[in-house]
């Protein structure tokens, strides 16, 4: 009776690792708040282009601070800093800022190997 409730219990286990395998990763999308002159903004922005994000089917979306007002305030109302640049990242609902340009390109050549692999 042991027996077969084990191998019971091992087929449902079984299944239910094959459905967590099989389960696409969430999606994430990304806005980068930065502007023109900011030497680490052109940092990520170069890091982008030279990647592969946009053959990758990756969108980040540029938000420039300074021409944009909208965009400053979101920065500030959202990152809580003004600091630039800054990654916006949403994930299921949740949002959340990463800052540093150095940080924010780990990230996304992490997020780009994921993709690609």
């Amino acid at each position: 009776m042991i027996t077969g409730s084990v191998a019971v219990f091992s087929t449902v286990v079984a299944y239910s690792a094959a459905v967590i395998c099989c389960r696409k990763p969430a999606v994430e999308t990304y806005q980068l708040y930065q502007f023109d002159s900011c030497p680490f903004c052109f940092r990520v922005r170069q890091f982008l282009q030279e990647s592969g994000f946009e053959a990758a089917g990756i969108e980040v979306t540029l938000r420039d601070t300074v021409r944009d007002p909208e965009a400053r305030r979101e920065l500030l109302e959202g990152g809580g800093m003004g600091m630039v640049p800054c990654l916006r990242i949403e994930r299921e609902g949740v949002v959340r800022w990463l800052y540093e340009s150095m940080d924010i390109i780990d990230y996304l050549r992490q997020r780009l190997q994921e993709r690609t692999a």
